[in-house]
């Protein structure tokens, strides 16, 4: 969507700079408000076939697309009720104080690499949104959208503090298609869309029969899903 919205212009130019040949938009599984769901990821690592030492925090926080899928909005911390927990998960300082991410080890909580890491890394996470937010005077996109949006799985929606403490081993979930929730699935900008959802799980989507068959209709010109206006 941002090569869409800006090409390889800077944001905030003549918005879908980037959409001059493109007819048909196929978005599928796409979280476009990021979510909670990797934030654990960035505290314990990520598990690959057994493997946590490929993926461990350390790694994740040199890739910017880790923090970049985390929520435009530091709005899903809840305690051990699912209450909203207000706590700035963007804020540098919360991240030192709290010892989240590689400042679990004390020792690099005045570690001025590190810290500047964090820095780059929750910048990138920003200008990411700020190019991609609605604003005033954007126009309806000159393509037609088709959305494909998982249900039926429970998904993490939130990241609890118990006792002042990250639980990562308890998150909150609400439905999606156990990566991506689908309320952050759906377009934020102002354009019309199709919508179709399934019941497969995350990387399965692209494999499912349904939604193909969605797609190749989508792409012949045919209406599918349910139309969506701004």
């Amino acid at each position: 969507m941002h090569c869409l919205l800006h090409g390889g212009a800077r944001a905030g130019e003549r918005p879908w700079v980037g959409a001059g040949h493109v007819k048909r938009v196929v978005i599928i599984g796409t979280p476009f408000t990021g979510g909670p769901g990797l934030f654990d990821d960035l505290q314990v690592g990520t598990e690959t076939m057994r493997n946590r030492a490929l993926l461990a925090p350390e790694a994740l926080f040199t890739f910017a697309s880790a923090f970049q899928l985390l929520s435009t909005r530091s709005d899903f911390f809840v305690d051990a009720e699912g209450r909203p927990v207000e706590l700035d998960a963007f804020d540098p300082a919360v991240w030192v104080e709290r010892g989240w991410g590689p400042f679990a080890d004390a020792t690099l909580r005045e570690d001025e690499a590190y810290r500047a890491q964090l820095v780059r890394m929750l910048d990138a996470h920003r200008e990411l949104y700020e190019g991609l937010g609605p604003r005033p005077g954007l126009t309806g996109a000159p393509f037609e959208t088709l959305v494909v949006v998982g249900t039926g799985r429970p998904t993490v929606s939130g990241m609890r503090m118990v006792d002042g403490k990250l639980d990562v081993e308890h998150p909150a979930r609400a439905d999606g298609d156990g990566s991506v929730l689908s309320a952050r699935a759906v377009p934020v900008l102002p354009i019309a869309y199709q919508r179709v959802d399934s019941p497969a799980e995350h990387v399965a989507l692209m494999s499912d029969r349904e939604v193909l068959h969605a797609v190749e209709r989508f792409l012949r010109g045919e209406t599918v899903g349910t139309v969506h206006q701004p």
